[in-house]
């Protein structure tokens, strides 16, 4: 008997081993409430906003602590991506900024929600699906603007990214093939190897990672390993004290996990679970670094911390 037990024991002691190793260990609830979400964004106060591709487009707000969501608007179209304006972002400025796509005639929208969660229209553009914002404080001529990924509509209106503008005029800064659906996007730190400083986007109908520089000129950075039907979407760099993670770029990956790529397009680490992963967010939990991240399959926001990163061989 006493042989049997610590075979038991021996067996449990590997399984916890291998699990810890594999990405699981420590990816525990930090939210729940929401619908589908996308985005999290880290409020002045401590709380998140998390933006949501529910038809209502419901703007969620998760105390600082975690968990449960609460409602705080309503943008009136499903939504992607959001974030939070610089005060110098001219009337707007420090609003918090949302995009998405409203139907049924496929128009790219955004609005602002201001500190009395009165939501704004902003900008638009027909025949376009915006998803994911991000700040370009020094990008060439769109230094200072918005710069989204557009899904593109149909076979006549590709890809892009779109700029806009602090008085919410729209433009352009690249077009992709008619093949590729930008969905997340980042600008690289200037030492992340040969596409430092550029925009960085992932595709959501495949495998590719793309540099877009400040001219607007489009190259594969990166493919990563996927399985048939999935694809990339939102992406993240992680800063400081995130070992094996620390300044390389997390790609959440459909249906199933999270992938660290470094600067030469190699990934080197994964964390994996029972989720399909979107927005992402590091920041920092009771004095540690953790990554926040939405999980659409279940409507909750799930936290990660660096030990849960399994490396890649």
């Amino acid at each position: 008997m006493r042989r049997k037990f610590l075979g038991v024991l021996v067996f449990a002691s590997l399984f916890a081993a291998l699990y810890a190793s594999s990405g699981f260990a420590a990816v525990s609830v930090f939210a729940t409430g929401t619908n589908l979400p996308e985005t999290i964004t880290q409020t002045a106060s401590g709380s998140f906003f998390v933006t949501d591709a529910d038809a209502v487009g419901d703007i969620w707000n998760v105390p600082a602590t975690g968990g449960t969501a609460s409602s705080v608007a309503q943008a009136g179209f499903t939504l992607r991506g959001g974030l939070i304006l610089p005060g110098s972002f001219g009337a707007v400025g420090g609003q918090f900024l949302v995009a998405g796509v409203g139907a049924p005639d496929t128009t790219a929208l955004a609005s602002t929600m201001d500190a009395s969660s009165t939501v704004t229209a902003y900008a638009q553009e027909k025949k376009a699906i915006w998803t994911q914002p991000v700040l370009a404080p020094s990008f060439g001529s769109f230094s200072g603007d918005v710069l989204v990924t557009n899904q593109g509509a149909a076979k006549n209106f590709p890809g892009s990214v779109d700029s806009i503008t602090p008085s919410g005029a729209v433009g352009r800064l690249a077009t992709f093939s008619s093949v590729i659906t930008p969905f997340g996007a980042a600008v690289a730190p200037s030492g992340f190897g040969a596409v430092g400083g550029t925009l960085l986007v992932s595709d959501a109908g495949g495998s590719g990672i793309y540099s877009v520089d400040p001219a607007g000129n489009v190259s594969l950075f990166t493919t990563i390993p996927l399985s048939a039907g999935q694809g990339l979407r939102q992406i993240a760099f992680a800063p400081t004290g995130w070992g094996l993670g620390t300044g390389n770029l997390f790609v959440s990956v459909s249906s199933t996990d999270i992938d660290v790529v470094n600067s030469s397009g190699s990934v080197i680490g994964r964390i994996s679970g029972m989720f399909s992963p979107r927005g992402l967010l590091f920041t920092t939990l009771s004095s540690s670094p953790s990554l926040l991240f939405s999980d659409i399959s279940t409507g909750k926001i799930l936290e990660a911390g660096p030990m849960d990163i399994a490396r890649v061989h």
